[in-house]
């Protein structure tokens, strides 16, 4: 996990998640591992920098992250 912080700026709490994710939903269904991955995704969908990459990749433009 130091390893992929320490590159572009990213929050630790999406990747504690996405790695949360995929642990538990190895052994899961793939109905239930979806769910699971919605529940764990959202919250990231509604940040600031979600929406910041949105607006960088329209406007072809490197994104400004602030990890919020």
């Amino acid at each position: 996990m130091e390893m992929i912080l320490s590159g572009a700026p990213i929050d630790a709490d999406a990747v504690r998640a996405a790695r949360d994710a995929v642990l538990q939903s190895a052994s899961l269904p793939l109905d239930q591992a979806l769910r699971l991955e919605q529940f764990h995704a959202e919250p990231l969908r509604q940040s600031a920098d979600a929406e910041e990459g949105v607006r960088a990749f329209i406007e072809k433009r490197p994104g400004r992250f602030t990890g919020k």
